[in-house]
C-alpha cells in the first residue's frame, strides 16, 4: 500500500492543514517561533511515514515509528502552548484532539505490528 493511502498518512495531512489555518490566525510573536517549528515538525511526519511504510527490515521500521513518536509528541507539546496561551479556540482545540488521538493510537499499532 501507498504511504497516501494509510489512515495514519491521511490523518497527518488533515493535522498539518489544520495546523497551517492556526498558524495565520496566531499572534506575531508566536507565528514564527513556534508556529514555523509546529508547522515543521508536523511535515517531518510525513517523512517518516514514507520511510516505515517503505521499509522492510521491522527494526529499521520500528526505529521510524519512534522518530514519528518523537516528532509527533513535539508537536502535541505545541498545540498545548497554544491552547494554554489561548491562541487556539476551544473548538479548534478539540477538532485537534480528535485527530491527533487517532493518530496516536494507530502509531502505537503500527508499532506493535
Amino acid at each position: 500500500m501507498l504511504a497516501n493511502q494509510l489512515t495514519i498518512y491521511q490523518d497527518t495531512e488533515k493535522l498539518v492543514i489544520l495546523l497551517i489555518k492556526v498558524q495565520k490566525q496566531m499572534n506575531r510573536s508566536l507565528k514564527h517561533s513556534i508556529g514555523d517549528r509546529m508547522i515543521g515538525k508536523a511535515f517531518d511526519l510525513f517523512t517518516h511515514i514514507y520511510k516505515a511504510n517503505k521499509e522492510t527490515d521491522a527494526k529499521r521500521r520500528a526505529y521510524q515509528i519512534e522518530q514519528f513518536l518523537y516528532d509527533f509528541e513535539v508537536v502535541k507539546t505545541a498545540i498545548r502552548i497554544l491552547e494554554e496561551t489561548h491562541e487556539i479556540s476551544n473548538k479548534t482545540a478539540s477538532h485537534i484532539a480528535l485527530i491527533t488521538n487517532s493518530i496516536g493510537k494507530q502509531a502505537h499499532g503500527w508499532k506493535k505490528s
